[in-house]
């Protein structure tokens, strides 16, 4: 049970990194582009360097990035932005 706490735990707190990430790119892609490829470069310097559970974290990121995604898209239908 212990496990399930960590990993639920690790991927929530990445889900509000991947809205940010979607954040950064509606203002200017070339934004979104380079803090996504930071991300990205930190967690497999993780993995590599700490053998870490990176892609726990890569997990929560792109569920962040999808629930973002699908607000600015529900947003423009909605004629809202």
């Amino acid at each position: 049970m212990g496990r399930l706490n960590e990993r639920t735990s690790r991927i929530g707190q990445h889900i509000p990194v991947g809205v940010f990430t979607v954040f950064c790119g509606y203002e200017d892609w070339h934004y979104g582009l380079l803090f996504g490829a930071g991300f990205l470069t930190y967690q497999v310097m993780q993995f590599v360097q700490l053998r870490r559970k990176g892609w726990l974290d890569i997990y929560g990121w792109l569920i962040g990035i999808g629930i973002a995604v699908s607000v600015v898209f529900g947003l423009r239908l909605a004629g809202v932005i």
